[in-house]
């Protein structure tokens, strides 16, 4: 009561203790406060630090925020709900009983494994907060801070497992507690300092509960898809699977592929050099054929990894970087009419290097290893062998033609899927195969070749300048007025 007479002074009630003495500690603190802003003239300061897992008031974009979160959130999430894990969140309106009000928008973050104590502890914190600013006239800081890492914390295991899967539930984030204390630090100093902002009682609120509103550094926590207190567990299982099975799983698909596209070009080139040396037959598709359609098919595996979360790519870019080759490797497996084309060289030379140098670098990338020149020689192949890649596909195309304006215009004796799914979808739209392929394909392919080849393009320069930074410029000297 006789410190610094006459002059305003901040007291932070930041104490902490486990279990029900955390809220005897935050009684006690209480009344040295509650006496300090009743009786002290000039009335304290008083700052909290409030939790982000409570119940809080949110503004309007929260929840439209939470509701688009949700929708972008990966499937293996969605499937989770039924087993009472990661529930979508609903962000209620509370009507007001002031119509100049409008609707209040609450969500609600309490963590339940917190305990009842934690959670009286820190209402007690937000009911002094709101009389001493509306009775008193105090000036309070008590801003949201964000999950973080602190001793307490991380102390107990589950939750020190659950914060390092939590940044797969977008878009929170766990911090350090050096930033944290930066952050907070600052927002207090804002708050004490600026007479126009909502720690100042001389600013009209519509509501006390924006008081722990306006300054909020939630982390994520107002706008996650899902309930809070149900992405505990799911956080800590994707920290297992996803932070050490999911990179292993990732690495072995890569190498995989890197070292199943390198036996592939090696097969191709054994057949340009000694043609006839399978005994069974003298087609190229059939020595190139098994272990090219396998790991291109295989490739399919990578919607799936979008669909799951397991990457950042969306499925759908996905599969339209992948489906032209599909449907020219299928077109080999249904005509062998073209199992001796040129262009199965071309292909498997322009696929073949570009695969191998794509997989072994998202491999390398996944177990941390960078190595500049293999980056820049990653996002080089592709000037070359890109449009050559694609002159191949339509080459096959084009040798493929005769076969389908000849049998495989009608449905007898084709292939499964040529008799049961191209057929019907080009008489619905009254053509025959081969007039889809030049009319159609062909113009498809062109613009699709100039959209693609601008777009790597412009991923090229981001990577290259990412690994290769341009020297700052240097700046003119001004002349003096």
């Amino acid at each position: 009561m006789g410190l610094y007479p006459g002059k305003r002074f901040t007291v932070g009630a930041y104490a902490y203790l486990d279990a029900a003495i955390f809220v005897k500690l935050s009684m006690s603190m209480d009344g040295i406060i509650k006496s300090l802003t009743e009786e002290r003239k000039p009335a304290s300061a008083i700052a909290y630090l409030c939790t982000p897992t409570d119940a809080h008031m949110v503004p309007a974009a929260a929840k439209d925020a939470t509701r688009s979160n949700l929708g972008r959130a990966p499937l293996w999430q969605h499937l989770l709900s039924p087993f009472k894990l990661a529930i979508p969140n609903k962000i209620k309106a509370v009507e007001s009983e002031d119509d100049g009000v409008g609707n209040l928008y609450f969500t609600d973050c309490i963590v339940n494994n917190q305990g009842p104590n934690y959670i009286t502890a820190k209402r007690i914190q937000h009911w002094r907060s709101m009389v001493a600013r509306e009775r008193h006239s105090c000036i309070v800081s008590t801003n949201i801070a964000p999950s973080t890492a602190t001793a307490s914390v991380v102390s107990n295991r589950s939750f020190a497992w659950a914060y390092n899967g939590m940044h797969h539930f977008k878009p929170m984030e766990v911090f350090q507690q050096e930033t944290s204390n930066a952050v907070m630090g600052t927002l207090l100093i804002h708050d004490i300092s600026n007479p126009n902002c909502v720690a100042n009682p001389a600013t009209k609120l519509r509501h006390p509960m924006e008081l722990f509103a306006d300054g909020s550094f939630h982390g994520g926590a107002w706008r996650v898809g899902f309930k809070f207190d149900t992405i505990g567990i799911p956080s800590a299982l994707a920290y297992f699977v996803g932070g050490i099975g999911l990179t292993q799983y990732l690495t072995a698909y890569n190498m995989l592929q890197a070292v199943g596209w390198l036996y592939m070009s090696m097969t191709a080139l054994q057949a340009y050099m000694t043609p006839t040396f399978d005994a069974t037959s003298n087609s190229t598709w059939s020595v190139v054929g098994p272990s090219l359609s396998f790991f291109q098919n295989l490739a399919l595996l990578e919607c799936v990894h979008s669909i799951l979360g397991f990457v950042a790519s969306p499925w759908h870019s996905t599969l339209l970087q992948i489906v032209s080759r599909i449907f020219v490797v299928a077109l080999y497996n249904w005509i062998p009419e073209i199992s001796n084309s040129t262009a199965i060289y071309i292909l498997a030379v322009c696929w073949g290097i570009t695969e191998v140098t794509r997989y072994s670098w998202y491999a390398m990338n996944l177990q941390g290893i960078k190595i500049k020149p293999f980056t820049y020689f990653r996002y080089s192949t592709f000037l070359v062998l890109y449009p050559f890649g694609v002159f191949g596909e339509l080459l096959s195309i084009w040798h493929a033609l005769p076969a389908m304006a000849g049998k495989y215009a009608t449905g007898s004796d084709n292939p499964y899927f040529v008799q049961y799914a191209l057929l019907p979808a080009c008489s619905s739209i009254g053509m025959r195969p081969d007039n889809v392929m030049s009319y159609i394909v062909f113009p498809v392919y062109a613009v699709g070749l100039a959209y693609l080849y601008s777009y790597m393009l412009s991923q090229r320069s981001r990577a290259i300048a990412r690994i290769y930074p341009a020297a700052p410029k240097p700046q003119k000297a001004k002349k003096n007025d």
